[in-house]
């Protein structure tokens, strides 16, 4: 089973290796009291962002059952929680069950209000005015996004 974890960088990948597999490198990186290696080819997306870690930074790992793999660093643009500021969120958490029900409600609630929008946009049609279904999803989308930015939600 797959895990997302919080790694701590000890030792960024500044050297490179001559290994079985061609020129390498690797970072160090500490989960508790383990240390984890995560080897990159340097002139690679992958590697280059090994080379870009910084000691004591905290990134996102995959445990893929022991096999590791770096999912952010300071140089995304995203992150796990879908945060786009370039930071990775160094408090992840899995979600807890609650938390999953708080996202629940938001969505059915979201969903209710798209749906008040849809019945709204429907209810233009008049006699002497027929709308296309796809006019009739733009107007729902537009009032459900203009609703969400009007009241915060």
């Amino acid at each position: 089973m797959s895990k997302l974890l919080n790694a701590i960088v000890k030792y960024p990948a500044t050297k490179t290796f001559e290994t079985q597999y061609g020129t390498r490198c690797n970072a160090v990186l500490t989960i508790g009291d383990d240390e984890i290696k995560i080897w990159g080819e340097p002139n690679t997306p992958k590697g280059q962002q090994l080379q870009a870690l910084k000691r004591g930074e905290t990134v996102l790992i995959l445990d893929d059952n022991g096999k590791y793999k770096l999912l952010e660093s300071d140089s995304k643009t995203t992150n796990g929680n879908g945060n786009t500021n370039g930071v990775t969120n160094k408090n992840y958490e899995p979600l807890t069950p609650d938390k999953k029900r708080e996202i629940a409600a938001y969505i059915s609630d979201m969903a209710g209000l798209y749906g008040y929008c849809l019945e709204q946009a429907k209810g233009l049609n008049k006699d002497d005015l027929t709308l296309p279904p796809e006019a009739i999803k733009d107007i729902a989308t537009t009032l459900f996004i203009t609703s969400q930015r009007h009241f915060n939600l």
